[in-house]
């Protein structure tokens, strides 16, 4: 299925498909980008989705994160200097407090999570040049 639009987006929810997270054929960056933003009108909202479409766990340690709280998203670029990926999922860990606290720091090296987020950033970046 080709991703066109938000009709084509909800088309695909319908039959248990999330094009943000799942393998769709095709979804340019322009139409990824134009959907999020007409989906997500504030920081919370984007919160509480990726809550509701990624598992319950922080992504460092593996512990179980019991109840939702806007601290347990943390984007792996930052929303200030990348506010284009704001509310891209691809671009958020669930982390624990203590992990995203980490990750926002200069020892972000130092952490499990960090060659994985190498590999996503290097893709965010490449896809939203064509922006």
């Amino acid at each position: 299925m080709i991703i066109n639009s938000l009709e084509d987006f909800k088309t695909a929810n319908k039959y248990g498909f999330n094009p943000f997270l799942d393998k769709i054929d095709e979804m340019s960056i322009h139409v990824r980008v134009m959907i999020q933003n007409e989906l997500f009108k504030s920081d919370n909202q984007f919160y509480k989705y990726c809550w509701a479409n990624l598992p319950h766990f922080c992504e460092e340690t593996g512990l179980k994160l019991r109840s939702y709280s806007a601290c347990f998203v943390s984007h792996i670029l930052s929303r200030g200097a990348f506010p284009e990926m704001r509310y891209d999922i691809r671009n958020i860990n669930i982390l624990s407090l203590p992990a995203h606290k980490q990750w926002e720091s200069e020892r972000k090296k130092d952490m499990y999570i960090y060659k994985k987020n190498l590999l996503k950033i290097n893709k965010l970046k490449n896809e939203y040049r064509e922006l």
